[in-house]
């Protein structure tokens, strides 16, 4: 029998698996340890330039080390492609979200070409996965802060509910997308309620701040409502006074009409 001589200055390369890399720096990148999924994804990405997965775990990473520009290219790639997943549709939605962010972390507005864009990512993520409650909430919050598409605002949200029914957080979206749209009875509801129930006092808060506004803005709508039955019922007198002064037969005529009608 003949046996297989190995010259020893022969040397074993490990195999590198792009798909192994991508599935193990995404593993770590959930295990909170992003710098060390660094590598298997530069690895994996390497090897597998258009990977959907390491480049979305990638995208990630960059977030963590706050790294936006770098971010947004590896999301770009990932989503590029059409993905089966909602995953790079929703992770690149919320890195452009962040643009409108003030030195306080408030957004206040949104350009309308990244409104567009993460309207159309996010509506992806919601028709692959419509259970990720995730996309729901951050198209209904663009909508609102841009004032915009406030009834899709309401739908989504309401779908989100449907996954998770005692989502207060979601009630709250609804309540400011309905304030919005001067719906105040339907905003009223919902903000008392919260007020009375939630036991996160931040979202008691910012529900009591609704429901201060809702209120305010239902008797303002009131009073402005008197104020244009005043208004008419003191032009048609005016108007009236003027007819029977300027027009003497056309008066009597007016008035004799009005009798006819209440007898």
């Amino acid at each position: 029998r003949k046996k297989q001589l190995f010259d020893a200055d022969m040397k074993t390369t490990p195999l590198i698996d792009p798909q192994a890399d991508s599935l193990l720096g995404d593993l770590l990148l959930h295990s909170n340890r992003a710098d060390d999924a660094e590598p298997y994804l530069s690895r994996a990405i390497a090897g597998e330039p258009n990977s959907v997965l390491a480049n979305t775990a990638m995208g990630m990473v960059k977030m963590r080390q706050r790294k936006w520009d770098e971010a947004k290219k590896f999301l770009d790639v990932a989503v590029t492609g059409g993905p089966n997943s909602h995953l790079p549709y929703y992770r690149y939605a919320y890195l452009l979200s962040r643009e409108g962010r003030d030195e306080f972390g408030m957004t206040t507005t949104y350009t309308k070409e990244t409104a567009e864009r993460m309207r159309t990512l996010l509506r992806k993520a919601i028709n692959i996965s419509p259970s990720f409650t995730e996309s729901h909430e951050l198209l209904a919050f663009v909508n609102i802060v841009t004032n915009e598409e406030l009834d899709e605002a309401v739908t989504v949200l309401r779908d989100a509910m449907k996954f998770q029914p005692h989502n207060q957080r979601y009630q709250l979206r609804i309540a400011e997308a309905l304030v919005r749209q001067k719906k105040t009875a339907d905003a009223l509801v919902i903000a008392e309620k919260l007020v009375a129930t939630a036991s996160d006092e931040a979202l008691k808060s910012r529900a009591d701040s609704i429901l201060t506004y809702a209120r305010s803005l239902s008797e303002y709508e009131k009073r402005r409502a008197d104020l244009e039955i005043q208004r008419a019922t003191t032009t048609t007198s005016m108007s009236a006074e003027y007819v029977t002064k300027e027009h003497p037969e056309a008066g009597k005529l007016t008035a004799e009409a009005n009798r006819m009608r209440l007898s």
